[in-house]
């Protein structure tokens, strides 16, 4: 007698959203932009330019790899300038002045990289799963988690994933290499071994892990304490902070209402710190338009304040000739003459390291409190 094993689902219960890494990483950056834009499905007054040039350059690398994929080739340096173009052409909202920054950014992929003609499987997989695992439409109604995944390749028993990343820092999340893996895990049933990359590809630096099936079912329990948090949120409280800097939602933010007049306690330090992040944020888009302004209508002067682009000189004494000139009065030009550490860093960054030990015995430190803003991670706050 043949026996009907149910399968377990990864969450239980039905559930009010479709989940991706994004999403999850956007509740987790401010609830409060989770509802704007996963909820009430507000679209962005704007895009900040690196999202923009992110995805521009990440449409280029799909253009690209196609191309060499469907030539059955691995690069192909001179069919990569028009599809530099046309991913630009296609990236709505993006400022002329990035093309040369996304240019040489494409152009240095191309140097780097090769596309693999034995094992690709796919590039820009659009991955969707329903809650058992199994798979689904991209839209279907049945959707619990979807993702895309930029670069597959699978050799053996083995699957290859990675994921490009066109910022600057090469911090990354291990919780998005494992939410890939476990997806994968339920495409290919019959592989044991999940390798997830990120390449940084401004700097073609990669990081990753490797993830075995049997490890994916502690990660699971991970993913469903993190869906079932948002699932019970109804108030999507926001929370100010450094990612106001560059949130599109800002303006329509009701924590930007809030006024601290009088701190007295620890709940009002708090909200004043909320404030200041998004009153500095305000602050920098105000700073942004006054510049446009002046830029083709010239400075303005109001209230004993001019802003607008003035004339400057910087004056630089000649080293030596100062010590020359001081030798000469009998002057000691050490008691005159200091060096900001910063400034000194960079004079001394291809320095050799006796030079460097050399002058760190010259430097003179001076400590003092100084009161002033510093990021801190999440679980020192």
């Amino acid at each position: 007698m043949n026996t009907i094993v149910e399968k377990e689902p990864i969450v239980d219960g039905r559930l009010r959203f479709a989940y991706s890494n994004t999403r999850i990483g956007v509740y987790d950056e401010c609830p409060k932009k989770f509802e704007f834009q996963v909820v009430k499905k507000l679209k962005p007054t704007s895009m900040p330019p690196f999202v923009l040039i992110g995805g521009a350059i990440h449409k280029f690398i799909e253009l690209y790899f196609m191309h060499c994929w469907e030539k059955k080739v691995e690069s192909d340096f001179d069919g990569a300038e028009p599809l530099i173009e046309k991913a630009f052409a296609q990236t709505a909202g993006l400022s002329s002045q990035y093309f040369d920054e996304m240019y040489q950014v494409c152009r240095t992929f191309v140097r780097n990289k090769k596309f693999d003609l034995d094992y690709t499987v796919g590039v820009e997989i659009q991955m969707a799963i329903d809650q058992y695992g199994e798979q689904a439409d991209w839209f279907g109604k049945n959707v619990f988690m979807r993702g895309i995944v930029d670069y597959l390749r699978k050799h053996s028993n083995k699957v290859e994933i990675t994921d490009w990343k066109t910022g600057f820092g090469t911090d990354y999340d291990p919780f998005q290499l494992k939410l890939y893996a476990l997806m994968l895990s339920y495409k290919y049933p019959e592989v044991e071994q999940f390798d997830v990359y990120l390449n940084f590809i401004r700097n073609d630096i990669v990081k990753g892990e490797t993830f075995y099936k049997d490890q994916l079912d502690g990660f699971k329990r991970q993913l469903r304490t993190v869906v079932q948090r948002i699932e019970k949120d109804y108030e999507f409280k926001p929370t100010p902070g450094v990612a106001c800097t560059y949130c599109s939602f800002y303006d329509q933010c009701p924590a930007g209402q809030k006024e601290v007049k009088l701190i007295q306690s620890e709940e009002q330090a708090r909200e004043a710190v909320e404030q200041i992040a998004l009153t500095e944020r305000r602050l920098s888009e105000l700073k942004k338009n006054l510049r446009a302004y002046c830029s083709t209508s010239g400075p303005i002067s109001h209230n004993g304040i001019q802003w607008g682009f003035i004339p400057t000189e910087t004056q630089e004494v000649n080293g030596w000739g100062l010590i020359r000139l001081c030798e000469k009065q009998g002057i000691d030009w050490r008691d005159i003459v200091s060096i900001p550490k910063l400034k000194l860093k960079r004079i001394l960054k291809d320095a050799s390291p006796e030079i460097v030990t050399a002058i760190n015995l010259l430097t003179d430190v001076t400590k003092d409190m100084k009161f002033k803003k510093s990021k801190v991670d999440d679980d020192e706050s």
